[in-house]
């Protein structure tokens, strides 16, 4: 891909006698490079990564932008930064799918559908519940004359209510409200609510159920090169510990209390990492031999925990397919700013 891609551009130079698609096509390697190679040290992307997004620069340094080629205009940066584009648009679909990949992981797993469910049913009751508040409490507002834009904070003081009785009480009587000015409008608007409400919280509930589904224990005697460990191992002083896994609510909570030591502390843990569960290209067979040593010695236990890799191309391929179809709207929009 590299070299095809070189040669197309060379070739299309020639054929319009011009330097431009040569020096797009080297410009966007060199970008290539440094961003996946940043990306590459710090952990987050396997060598494979960085080769791929190269070859597909020397390629496609510029938006394919493939609309524009049938008279549909559509925005396009003409600038050879379509990688950074790629990736920033790769994670993206890399939610709905890690969703994809945790729903049919979900399926094998009984004890985790049986509470995945639970939690569901008690999502759509409370769901159902604050879609009665808001279409109730916008149609009071209405009625009043009073600004749409209120309903936030009552919504929020509606939230703020201890009494669960009081709270469902509330819902209902100001929804049977809405529907007696407007029955049509009103079920219209909760059905559009309950779907989209209900719908991100079941592409990032999944998703993120997906890190508990995709793990597994294997025995540090079977660890092979490449696995991806989920958890990070820490010596300091000569004792072994296990790094906390990094959660979004404890980095809230450090920072709701003005914790920024801890908060350091816990983001970056003092000691040196034996294994870490942030590099992208696994168990090194240097990493597997300390770790088999370790377990000899009692400092850590015998299994390991493991993530299952989920293949990052397939999010790629997603990400370059919109692009392509639809251009590239993330950098046009900063460029208009």
């Amino acid at each position: 891909m590299l070299a095809l891609g070189i040669i197309l551009h060379v070739a299309q130079g020639f054929l319009e006698a011009s330097i431009l698609p040569v020096a797009f096509c080297i410009a966007g390697i060199a970008i290539a490079f440094g961003f996946a190679w940043l990306l590459w040290k710090a952990g987050v992307w396997a060598g494979g990564d960085v080769k791929l997004m190269i070859a597909i620069a020397a390629l496609n340094p510029i938006n394919p932008n493939i609309l524009n080629a049938f008279g549909i205009t559509s925005p396009s940066i003409q600038l050879p930064i379509f990688v950074i584009s790629l990736f920033i648009f790769s994670v993206f679909a890399m939610l709905p799918y890690g969703a994809f990949i945790s729903a049919v992981k979900l399926q094998k797993n009984h004890e985790q559908k049986k509470a995945f469910l639970l939690d569901a049913r008690k999502k759509i009751f409370s769901t159902i519940e604050y879609c009665f508040a808001i279409i109730g409490m916008g149609f009071i507002l209405m009625y009043f004359n009073l600004p749409v834009l209120l309903d936030i904070p009552l919504l929020f003081a509606f939230g703020l209510l201890r009494k669960r009785v009081l709270q469902v009480g509330i819902a209902v009587a100001v929804f049977a409200f809405a529907l007696l000015q407007d029955m049509t409008a009103s079920l219209q608007w909760l059905f559009l609510l309950l779907f989209f409400f209900l719908g991100v919280w079941l592409l990032f509930k999944l998703y993120f159920l997906s890190k508990t589904l995709l793990r597994k224990k294997v025995n540090v005697s079977n660890l092979e090169e490449g696995m991806i460990v989920s958890e990070t191992f820490i010596e300091s002083n000569g004792t072994v510990s296990k790094a906390p896994e990094i959660q979004i609510k404890n980095v809230i909570n450090y920072l709701k209390q003005n914790r920024l030591h801890e908060l350091s502390d816990y983001l970056n843990p003092k000691g040196r990492r034996i294994v870490s569960s942030a590099r992208a290209a696994g168990l090194s067979l240097e990493e597997i031999k300390e770790l088999q040593a370790l377990a000899k010695e009692k400092k850590i236990g015998e299994n390991v925990s493991i993530s299952e890799s989920v293949p990052f191309v397939p999010a790629v391929l997603i990400a370059y397919v919109f692009l392509g179809l639809a251009g590239d709207f993330l950098w046009h929009w900063l460029f208009l700013l």
